[in-house]
């Protein structure tokens, strides 16, 4: 099956998220169009829309949509009969954390399960014993990424970044699971003991969004980004900061064992403060090489992953169990939906 020759739908959770600007990529030269959940006020508009475009299959990137569809029994009914097949993309660890009678749901309501990295279809494989997993890495918007790479810029060598959200993963149960506070900032002091003029940001969304491109432009300007989440599915500012030629000290998650190979393979740390700072500051010492090292690396990732969509087979499944049976209702799932609903609804109100 050339599954450029398919009619598709990414669907997220809200537009500019990152799963937005991941699917926008994938969806680009390609005949998929992207769904923003929170533009639906519910989930039977939604499932409508997704009728109208006369899609083959439908990618459902957020747990949320997936649950709050295949909970309504009229939605479930919408897309079946449109004839679509229902694809249930994994982004992260959150079902191996929590191994759940919830997730083992989804996979068997699904016509088939993609993951993001290698090492969540090792997971999913062995800990819910998914056969046939596919592997849709995430494919950051590249040209945007190449576009600041190549402005004009300063690499501040005393610079260190992090970035992330400080907040994720608390509905989920986890504390600090992006370790800023009980990791990268405890990493910095450390680091600040041999050299004190250091500088750090932390662009945290969590507390503050800014615009993609100056994340991008900060990452750029650094001399090296730390990357200290407690797992990911991929871990998108490391392929970001890999394509702008900023070097990654990163603990061993997501992707990162799929970017720094060889000899950047020493930059992957345990979790132990002084080994991890010891890292940062091999790679401040030698800063040019590392640098053209990281984006070498990078450029390979780009083009290995470029070609991740065309090798899925979207044509060979399983029926699901959605074509049967609905999902039990998701209270927090729908309340939820509703909040990123009225949240977009107020943003649209107050930008008119």
């Amino acid at each position: 099956m050339n599954n450029n020759l398919c009619q598709g739908v990414f669907v997220v959770d809200e537009a500019h998220s990152p799963l937005w600007r991941v699917a926008q990529t994938h969806a680009f030269s390609r005949n998929i169009e992207v769904i923003s959940a929170s533009d639906f006020c519910s989930v039977n508009q939604m499932a409508e829309k997704i009728s109208s475009t006369g899609a083959d299959f439908v990618i459902f990137s957020w747990r949320g949509a997936f649950d709050a569809v295949f909970s309504s029994r009229r939605a479930r009914f919408t897309l079946l009969n449109s004839g679509v097949n229902v694809y249930l993309l994994i982004p992260d660890l959150i079902g191996i954390h929590h191994v759940s009678e919830s997730e083992q749901n989804r996979i068997a309501m699904a016509d088939g399960v993609l993951v993001t990295s290698k090492e969540l279809q090792e997971k999913y494989h062995s800990v819910y014993g998914v056969e046939n997993v596919q592997v849709l890495h995430d494919y950051p918007p590249f040209r945007e990424i190449e576009a600041v790479r190549e402005e004009e810029s300063v690499r501040n060598p005393l610079q260190i970044v992090w970035v992330g959200n400080s907040e994720w993963g608390k509905r989920a149960g986890f504390v600090d699971h992006k370790g800023l506070m009980t990791f990268a900032i405890p990493v910095i002091e450390e680091i600040r003991k041999s050299r004190p003029n250091i500088t750090f940001i932390s662009i945290d969304s969590a507390v503050e969004k800014i615009p993609y491109s100056s994340v991008l432009r900060t990452i750029r300007s650094s001399a090296c980004l730390i990357f200290t989440s407690g797992s990911e599915g991929t871990g998108l500012p490391l392929i970001e900061s890999a394509i702008l030629g900023t070097p990654v000290v990163t603990l061993n998650v997501g992707v990162a064992p799929e970017i720094l190979k060889g000899v950047l393979a020493n930059l992957i740390s345990p979790k132990e403060v002084p080994i991890f700072a010891n890292k940062v500051l091999e790679v401040l010492a030698d800063l040019d090489r590392y640098s053209a090292l990281i984006l070498n690396e990078g450029v390979r990732y780009r083009n290995e992953v470029a070609v991740d969509f065309e090798a899925l087979d979207l044509s060979s499944h399983q029926n699901g169990l959605w074509r049967n049976r609905k999902l039990s209702q998701n209270f927090i799932q729908s309340v939820e939906w509703k909040y990123r609903w009225m949240r977009q609804l107020r943003a649209k109100l107050s930008s008119n």
